[in-house]
């Protein structure tokens, strides 16, 4: 009858139970155990697609659609390639190490690569690559090879595994940007300097991220967005509330850890759009003094 209230169906949140956030990198003692297990048991194809994945960077979708031409040219495996990316569209060239192209070079010769387009082709007719699901579970299976625990490991553990060897090594992050704040946060006017920082919320339907962008001047947070997943859109959601709210007419400084979702490509075109200049925080430091603490809360 129209006098009852509609029944809706209440769907559970994909990452109600999950143990969701950032994937651990790799050691090197893991790398290395890994290479050894795939090695002895000739696994030519699990080789070449565990050091193509380290050293790539690539995300999953992009590397299992890599295609034998990505890589190989009048019958050598090149130093560089050069991948389109799915997600920006933009091509990245990421350099093709020599073990690497040792791996690469068996698994050419194998019979299941020949008159493949692709790379690392299906198994059925009609999938012409593996998929990014089958990927993963690839992924799972080295790192439980080796007694890892599987939930705090994935495919994004391949793409940090390197850059993470390279910030331990120089001390420098991927993209850097100087300091120029230096803990300073005393501001004299508005809208002169920005920080934006993420954090995550337990609610009953699974675990929710908070982006805010705060004006150090007044303490007040000037943008925020919240979603399920702490991607690079939900900082730039976030700075975007800000920009349209506040229409900064001079440049403002943007305080940021060296986080993954502050030092892409689209953050980065974000802030140049927008007369936003990025300041970084090299190395964790103490903790804010509780005068410097933002005075916000959620209700």
């Amino acid at each position: 009858t129209p006098n009852l209230p509609a029944i809706r169906v209440l769907r559970l949140a994909w990452n109600k139970g999950r143990i969701v956030g950032q994937k651990r990198p790799l050691k090197p003692k893991h790398v290395w155990a890994i290479r050894v297990r795939l090695e002895l048991a000739e696994n030519h194809r699990d080789l070449a697609l565990f050091n193509l994945a380290i050293d790539s960077k690539l995300r999953g979708c992009d590397l299992v659609r890599m295609k034998v031409i990505d890589v190989m040219s009048s019958g050598q495996i090149k130093e560089r390639a050069s991948v389109l990316q799915s997600k920006t569209q933009k091509p990245v060239r990421c350099e093709i190490s020599e073990g690497t192209r040792t791996s690469l070079e068996k698994w050419m010769h194998h019979p299941l690569l020949f008159g493949s387009e692709y790379l690392w082709p299906g198994r059925f007719h009609d999938r012409v690559h593996i998929s990014t699901r089958q990927y993963a579970r690839i992924v799972r299976d080295w790192v439980t090879s080796i007694g890892l625990e599987a939930s705090a490991y994935g495919t994004h553990s391949m793409r940090r595994t390197k850059v993470t060897q390279i910030y331990k090594k120089t001390g420098k992050p991927a993209v850097v940007a100087d300091n120029t704040l230096d803990r300073q946060f005393e501001v004299d006017a508005p809208d002169r300097v920005w920080v934006t920082d993420i954090t995550y919320i337990r609610t009953h339907e699974g675990w929710s991220y908070l982006a805010v962008v705060i004006d150090l001047f007044s303490r007040r947070v000037v943008g925020w967005s919240m979603q399920s997943r702490m991607t690079t859109e939900l900082a730039l959601q976030a700075l975007l509330a800000a920009v349209w709210r506040r229409k900064p007419k001079q440049k403002v400084m943007l305080h940021s850890d060296q986080g993954s979702q502050f030092t892409g490509g689209e953050w980065q075109s974000f802030l140049g759009k927008h007369n936003l200049v990025a300041r970084l925080s090299w190395f964790a430091g103490k903790p804010l003094p509780v005068q410097h603490e933002p005075s916000w809360k959620l209700p």
